[in-house]
């Protein structure tokens, strides 16, 4: 959806279209458009004669002869020289003339359902001369008559047939932006942006989300995943209010950290591979000399457990290179190597899961915030949902 000039979430091409009809009538009627396409915020730059700057206002314009400031204006709507707009309310006067109010478009609307003034007038809860005045206003911003009355039987005229679509588009957008609106205040729509580390299975977090929902059926959850460094840069930025995944060390001091479990770290194998066929439900280090391993790109684990095989003597010879635990399955099953797995990662019946005999090692998963930022109520719900799991049956333990 672009960018409008018309408040109550009219999308631009009811607006062009308004702006077309109204054209063909009066000349006059234009929106000024630069040369630019882009459809990035900006400032304003300049504006020719026949136009007046405006900051764009989201949900409306203001009233009264004066643009509000500090607001940031589409470059693609630098200037703008409308004689005729419609407002959520409040007439708005641009060149001498006014701008239609919405409440002139609901008088219409059900003008055009009836054709006739009094039972319009019942309808919208309003005497009939304000009806008629407001309709009048109306007529002389389009220029021209949208009923033709008739007695018995009054009719749209061309001009209303063809703005009736258009205004109803109108209408039906605001309505729509302020029920919205009121659904977002009240928490009826509760919109959660969380980032979730390639390394983890999203599998384990079905509970959690499942009583999220049961506590706020009107949960908007927005997911993204990412490597360490992309998850410390979505809390930075306040792209996210959460962020879970495993240790993310000491890359930023304002990180609030909660551990939510500890999970060992295991060697995954094509089901077919020799050290699969074997009876031993683990390996020894030294097994692994000689076979090409799979590299995990940007692994929480990564440097730990490079440090910690390397004690033991082991160079681990890197095969490929993979980003996600799906990937590393998919070259798993397709014998190109053998893994380091943590242990809630997702498996297949073509792979086998082996302890090392060597070496333990593991990792904790934790949730992350920002310490001193305020959080929403779905927000702490969630949290406190995650640290009241009980993540045993996955197979792990208590954070040490």
């Amino acid at each position: 959806m672009k960018f409008s000039p018309f408040p109550s979430g009219l999308p631009i091409r009811f607006a062009s279209a308004l702006l077309a009809e109204a054209a063909a009538l009066e000349d006059s009627l234009a929106i000024t458009m630069p040369q630019s396409p882009s459809a990035t915020l900006g400032s304003v730059k300049s504006c020719q004669t026949n136009t007046r700057p405006a900051s764009w206002i989201p949900g409306g314009w203001p009233r009264h002869g004066t643009f509000r400031t500090g607001h940031a204006l589409p470059k693609s709507l630098d200037c703008v020289s409308l004689p005729t707009c419609v407002v959520a309310d409040g007439p708005f006067s641009l060149r001498g003339r006014n701008f239609m109010e919405m409440q002139q478009v609901r008088y219409f609307l059900a003008l055009s359902n009836t054709l006739n003034f009094t039972r319009a007038a019942e309808e919208c809860n309003v005497t009939q001369p304000a009806l008629t005045r407001a309709i009048k206003t109306l007529e002389e911003e389009l220029g021209g008559e949208l009923l033709r009355r008739e007695r018995q039987h009054s009719h749209l005229t061309e001009l209303g047939r063809r703005m009736l679509p258009l205004l109803q588009q109108c209408y039906d957008a605001a309505t729509s932006a302020k029920s919205l609106a009121k659904a977002v205040q009240s928490s009826d729509v509760a919109p959660l942006n969380v980032t979730i580390s390639n390394s983890i299975n999203i599998a384990l977090l079905v509970s959690p989300f499942t009583e999220l929902f049961r506590a706020y059926p009107g949960a908007h959850l927005k997911i993204n995943r990412g490597s360490p460094a992309a998850v410390i840069d979505a809390l930075k930025s306040g792209d996210v209010e959460l962020a879970i995944a495993g240790p993310l060390g000491q890359a930023w001091d304002r990180l609030d950290v909660w551990p939510l479990f500890q999970e060992g770290i295991e060697l995954a194998v094509n089901s077919d591979h020799p050290l699969a066929r074997r009876n031993e439900a683990d390996v020894a280090l030294t097994q692994l000399a000689a076979e090409p391993v799979l590299s995990r790109i940007d692994w929480e684990t990564s440097e730990e457990l490079s440090r910690r095989l390397s004690e033991k003597g082991l160079t681990p010879r890197t095969a490929h290179e993979v980003e996600t635990d799906q990937d590393l399955l998919a070259l798993l099953e397709a014998n190109a190597g053998v893994g380091f797995v943590s242990l809630t990662a997702p498996r297949s019946p073509n792979t086998r899961r082996l302890k090392l005999r060597d070496l333990e090692i593991s990792r904790i998963v934790s949730v992350y915030a920002v310490a001193g930022r305020h959080r929403s109520a779905v927000a702490t719900t969630l949290l406190n949902l995650l640290r009241s799991a009980d993540w045993s049956p996955f197979g792990v333990s208590e954070p040490a």
